[in-house]
């Protein structure tokens, strides 16, 4: 991505507008996704939530869920992974907790292991385009780069506004030597 968006300044430096236009506005929706991020996840905020839900209902499954995701926040992927698993003991059919299990799995590079997850998730939502995007992701992964294009373009069909979609798209394309595609891809910001 870096290399494209590279060639996309050089090219906006020789009078085109438009892709500095689109530079500009790549640029500005990814700070804005930090953003709203950085608000709506905080540290402080999960341990909060995570301290009311011990406080009024010990069992509940859902604790190791907001664990997880304040493990995930804090770049702990192996306690995430823990705490979704225990979620997941409880709750084995929660597609959020699936997903967010798989996710943890590709990062951690647990191919298998992603695998079989997203086969549970494949049989119980075979039309998620979550699914296909995440697929993507582990099959970029694990370098099947014609299976990831398959499963990103199928959940960007669904989904033509989410621009982490299209990055991998148009890094797939530049890996595969289509560095005009990439290109044209990245334009569509």
């Amino acid at each position: 991505l870096g290399r494209i968006l590279d060639i996309l300044k050089t090219e906006a430096m020789s009078s085109q507008p438009f892709i500095n236009e689109r530079i500009n506005k790549l640029s500005s929706r990814l700070a804005v996704q930090r953003e709203h991020l950085r608000k709506t996840w905080s540290v402080k905020r999960l341990e909060e939530e995570y301290d009311r839900a011990k406080r009024e209902n010990p069992n509940d499954p859902y604790i190791h869920c907001i664990a997880g995701r304040l493990f995930l926040f804090m770049n702990d992927l192996h306690k995430s992974r823990k705490a979704f698993e225990r979620f997941l003991a409880k709750r084995p059919h929660d597609l959020d907790g699936l997903l967010n299990l798989a996710h943890i799995l590709i990062n951690l590079k647990a191919y298998e292991d992603a695998d079989k997850v997203t086969g549970v998730l494949r049989e119980m939502a075979p039309r998620l385009a979550k699914l296909d995007r995440l697929q993507g992701e582990l099959f970029m992964q694990k370098g099947d780069l014609a299976l990831a294009e398959e499963h990103l373009s199928r959940a960007f069909r669904v989904h033509p506004e989410d621009h982490l979609i299209l990055r991998n798209l148009s890094y797939i394309n530049d890996l595969q030597g289509e560095l005009e595609l990439a290109i044209a891809q990245l334009k569509q910001f």
